[in-house]
């Protein structure tokens, strides 16, 4: 009998004056794990889509944009065109990041610098989306790829508005694979409130 490993990795986001990483072990994946977790937690959560972190009070969800790309980098092989157009969108969203670490951008003024470059863009992609899913069969996993994040957009694209969000969870499994254990929830958190 093989026994799957659930961790649960919670971080504070890379600004806070007291960081923190919990890595909560729990036996099943059951929703109830991060909704008893984050009881009384007010802010924001950067995930993988994993609906146990939906409906959970006083907790806004921003989806990990790089969970999000590797459905396209899964259907390159279906359908190269396409697959690549999406991920060159996504890349820029990730220049534009780039950028603003590289400038050394305070929250605010990154929540100003996504406003005014990445909502364009994601505007722009989401027509792209849209126009794109009519040449694909729905089952497809170019299809499916289209459809996971047309439904998931506004919650990706959460994180433009709040400068402290990251784009994606990716510090986070950086933070675990030293211990060889890749979770299957991974999320950061974003206090409301300092």
């Amino acid at each position: 009998t093989t026994h799957k490993k659930n961790m649960l990795v919670y971080s504070s986001n890379k600004e806070s004056k007291q960081p923190v990483k919990i890595f909560d072990y729990r036996p099943d994946r059951k929703a109830t794990n991060p909704q008893e977790f984050l009881k009384g937690f007010d802010g924001t959560i950067i995930t993988d889509g994993y609906y146990g972190y939906n409906h959970i009070d006083g907790v806004t969800n921003a989806y990990c944009w790089a969970h999000a790309r590797r459905k396209y980098v899964d259907a390159l092989e279906e359908n190269r065109t396409l697959a690549t157009q999406a991920i060159h969108y996504i890349g820029k969203l990730y220049k534009i990041e780039s950028e603003a670490n590289e400038a050394g951008l305070t929250a605010e003024e990154r929540k100003e610098k996504r406003i005014r470059e990445s909502y364009p863009l994601i505007l722009e992609f989401e027509k792209w989306l849209q126009d794109a899913y009519l040449r694909v069969l729905p089952k497809s996993r170019m299809g499916k790829a289209i459809e996971y994040m047309y439904t998931l957009l506004p919650r990706l694209s959460r994180y433009v508005n709040d400068g402290r969000i990251e784009i994606d969870d990716n510090r986070i499994e950086n933070a675990i694979s030293p211990f060889g254990v890749l979770s299957d929830s991974l999320l950061q958190v974003c206090r409301s409130r300092p």
